[in-house]
């Protein structure tokens, strides 16, 4: 499978994650407004990496940190093997050490084979 194909399904996965992890937190008694209007905007990537790029932690991170929800941080998601090939090792330090601050290390541990999405199991290595 070509690089650039390969990105193409990488991204569209990570978008389509995006808006379903806003739907999920408007579940949990939160609604990502801001982010949300990004990634229909810009799209979920660059949505993403805007926020990986700000200085200071996002009042959306701040806010799933108070509710004990920091697993559906824009952090936690670049850290997940199957998306991190769209970061650069900048972002996914950001990433890391925003989450670490918190002491939040469930990124650290990878997901269970069960976690792992069909879609991504069935596409080439890089």
């Amino acid at each position: 499978m070509a690089v650039e194909a390969r990105a193409q399904i990488l991204e569209h996965h990570f978008h389509e994650d995006m808006v379903a992890l806003c739907f999920s937190l408007r579940e949990e008694g939160y609604w990502p407004a801001s982010f949300y209007r990004s990634v229909v905007e810009i799209g979920g990537l660059r949505a993403a990496k805007r926020l990986l790029h700000s200085v200071n932690y996002t009042e959306g991170f701040l806010r799933l940190e108070a509710m004990g929800l920091l697993a559906w941080s824009i952090e936690s998601h670049s850290l997940f093997p199957w998306y991190r090939e769209l970061f650069t090792d900048e972002e996914l330090d950001v990433a890391s050490s925003r989450l670490m601050a918190f002491r939040f290390c469930g990124h650290l541990a990878g997901p269970r084979l069960a976690d792992v999405p069909a879609w991504y199991r069935g596409l080439a290595e890089p």
